[in-house]
């Protein structure tokens, strides 16, 4: 599993990515304690949201549309 931090400006807190599932798990500066679901996002999406200069804007446009929220996971972000 893959884990990024994103700035505090990005309105995104932090995400994980599992590659061979493709899930991607978003945790939002809104609402910290609940991760959000995205399933079969492929790895070049997750790759190029790490990089955006503006990964809020890269989401919306391209990942949070385009993947429903398969769930909400039940637990914070825990650093592992």
């Amino acid at each position: 599993m893959d884990a990024h931090t994103f700035p505090a400006t990005s309105q995104l807190t932090k995400a994980t990515y599992e590659s061979g599932s493709g899930l991607l798990r978003v945790w939002f500066v809104d609402h910290p304690e609940q991760g959000y679901d995205y399933p079969n996002v492929p790895e070049q999406l997750w790759q190029e949201m790490k990089a955006s200069d503006r990964p809020r804007n890269y989401f919306h446009a391209r990942i949070h549309e385009q993947y429903k929220v398969l769930r909400k996971p039940t637990g914070a972000w825990h650093d592992h």
